[in-house]
């Protein structure tokens, strides 16, 4: 069947991969607005538009990161970032969590309580990042963009972890996106075992 030929082993397609390469531009292009929308959420109208976009950067995060999960498998035989991916995904989804929670009616400590979770949320999703770029630096032939997503997911762990260096932290992470949409589009290029 057209578009259905295999791009990397058994389980991710060429058609798969080229997908998740777009996606994971568009979770790049996605960052700019939704930390725009964070910073200026005042009315209902830019919370709810804020809220769809942040639920849209979530699941654009867990496809990715399952797709990003199978190309390791099928492409190379690797399995040592399962952990940390699965770790990545659900504290993602925490984060994501917490972002709604900030509805919620407040009282100085609700929101004290908030504030000191999503700060660690963010602390450890940062620490998940560095841990998952190590794993992927322990893949014995890994291309040359892949090595560069796992430097530049160090850097974004880094980033997160330390708090006070967030707004690095969204520079860090478009550039994550992008390499992860390359090492996307060059994988459906090149037939496993090429």
């Amino acid at each position: 069947m057209p578009g259905v030929e295999r791009g990397a082993g058994a389980g991710v397609t060429k058609r798969q991969l080229e997908i998740a390469g777009s996606l994971a531009l568009a979770s790049g292009v996605l960052t700019v607005p939704l930390v725009l929308f964070e910073l200026a959420t005042a009315t209902a109208e830019q919370r709810l538009v804020s809220d769809v976009l942040a639920l849209l950067q979530t699941g654009l995060a867990v496809y990715l990161f399952v797709t990003f999960r199978e190309l390791l498998h099928d492409r190379f035989g690797f399995f040592e970032a399962d952990r940390a991916i699965g770790f990545l995904i659900a504290a993602s989804v925490v984060v994501f969590g917490f972002s709604l929670l900030r509805h919620l009616p407040k009282t100085p400590t609700l929101e004290t309580l908030l504030g000191v979770a999503s700060t660690l949320a963010a602390a450890m999703l940062g620490v998940g990042s560095v841990v998952f770029a190590l794993r992927l630096l322990r893949l014995p032939q890994r291309p040359r963009q892949l090595r560069l997503f796992a430097f530049t997911n160090v850097a974004l762990g880094v980033c997160l972890a330390s708090i006070v260096l967030l707004p690095l932290a969204i520079v860090m992470s478009v550039a994550a996106d992008v390499l992860m949409g390359l090492i996307f589009f060059e994988a459906a290029r090149r037939p496993a075992g090429g």
